[in-house]
């Protein structure tokens, strides 16, 4: 659920996490006033606004791998983009981040910092309240702010997802259910996928083929009300273990992208290119390639692009060319990323809590810097009770939160 102040963005890569969803306004438009100075106007406009659909020209359906459980989708490719340079990751007041302990159930509410026509200070602008499994999954969801209320419902068998429901209990609007479902096998594998919209189908995984092992080798992705073939979507696995490709072709078998994988001992992505018709393409004419390294613990410390003209393929990609490198702080439980390229130098700085969530990120671009900073109260189980965000010491309260738990 969003505020006036944060602007969503999404952008989807098959396979992939992109590190950077939502920021805060002031971010996002000092963001947005340094890049533009660093790449011009145009082109960053470009890059910000085609982000939905960046370096992918027709892989809708490769999206699709985002619906398969853990176990059927190839390994996931940790890429960072230009607009994740200034990911302020996982804010402590998130409300999807379970409390520890066992809880059954936890409230977050936003809390107004001054007076509006609203509402005072201190009252209710938002709130979430989440119920927990047994087995600490999230069962429920209800979001409420002052012009529309949802309630999601997620089903489980076990382990398995089963359905998850969205109920717009108030809108500006009258809005039909939204639904998701999967269908498994009798050895528990997944055999179907299907969300929509009241009775209107909007997307549909089906026809499922593994080999011998269990591994899926491809399916087909329908969508729209009359549930049309959109692609086929085939992958390949390397017969030494360490490549997966994944390719996307259109109804008459044509070969829409192409995702390789390369893989090392732990399976973890070392190796990452993508093949379109319109994908960049490096100075000899080839896809661009991306490499990863990772640090003992598994973690992501050095991504490497090859070079390309970031100007040209502006509504293709926003992939930084050259090196962002990763560094850990395990006592100070902080995290920086940097990058040096496309005329400017970027730098951020994430500190934790015991949760895992950010509490402090510093964001600096060419020698400018942005803060944001929560000061939390917590209990006897590390978890936050009330938090207020602001840019740093001395500075107005621009956010507070305030959390109850109830547990077991």
């Amino acid at each position: 659920m969003l505020d006036e102040n944060e602007v969503p963005y999404a952008v989807g890569h098959p396979g992939v996490i992109l590190f950077g969803e939502i920021h805060p306004m002031g971010l996002q438009i000092f963001y947005w006033e340094l890049m533009s100075s660093i790449l011009g106007s145009d082109t960053f406009a470009l890059i910000f606004l085609t982000a939905s659909c960046a370096f992918l020209p027709s892989s809708i359906a490769a999206q699709s791998l985002q619906f398969l459980p853990e176990e059927d989708r190839p390994p996931v490719v940790p890429l960072i983009l230009l607009m994740g340079l200034t990911d302020k990751g996982t804010l402590a007041t998130d409300p999807t981040v379970p409390p520890n302990g066992s809880p059954t159930e936890a409230t977050v509410e936003e809390l107004r910092t001054r007076n509006g026509p609203a509402g005072p200070a201190g009252s209710v602008a938002s709130s979430r309240t989440i119920k927990y499994g047994d087995r600490g999954q999230i069962m429920e969801e209800v979001a409420k702010d002052g012009f529309s209320e949802t309630d999601t419902v997620t089903r489980y068998d076990r382990s398995r997802l089963v359905s998850r429901e969205v109920t717009f209990l108030k809108s500006n609007y009258p809005r039909p259910k939204f639904w998701e479902h999967w269908t498994y096998d009798q050895s528990g594998r997944l055999s179907e996928y299907q969300r929509g919209s009241g009775d209107t189908l909007q997307n549909h995984l089906a026809n499922f083929k593994r080999d011998t092992t269990g591994q899926l080798i491809g399916y087909e992705y329908r969508q729209g009300a009359k549930d049309e073939l959109f692609s086929h979507e085939e992958i390949q696995y390397g017969p030494d273990g360490k490549t997966v490709a994944i390719a996307s072709r259109n109804q008459a078998g044509v070969a829409m992208s192409e995702v390789t994988e390369t893989l090392d001992s732990q399976r973890r992505v070392v190796g990452y290119e993508f093949a379109a018709p319109s994908a960049p393409r490096n100075a000899t004419g080839s896809p661009i390639k991306v490499a990863f390294k990772y640090d003992d613990k598994s973690r992501l410390i050095e991504q490497v692009t090859d070079d390309y003209d970031v100007e040209k393929f502006a509504e293709e990609v926003g992939l930084p060319p050259g090196k962002v490198a990763v560094g850990y702080d395990d006592v100070n439980r902080a995290k920086t990323t940097t990058y040096s390229g496309l005329g400017g130098s970027f730098s951020t700085s994430i500190t934790s809590d015991a949760a895992g969530g950010s509490v402090d990120v510093i964001t600096v671009i060419n020698g400018m810097t942005h803060l944001l900073k929560l000061t939390c109260s917590y209990d006897t189980h590390d978890n936050w009770t009330d938090c207020s965000q602001t840019s740093g010491p001395g500075t107005p309260i621009e956010k507070a939160w305030r959390r109850t738990i109830v547990s077991r």
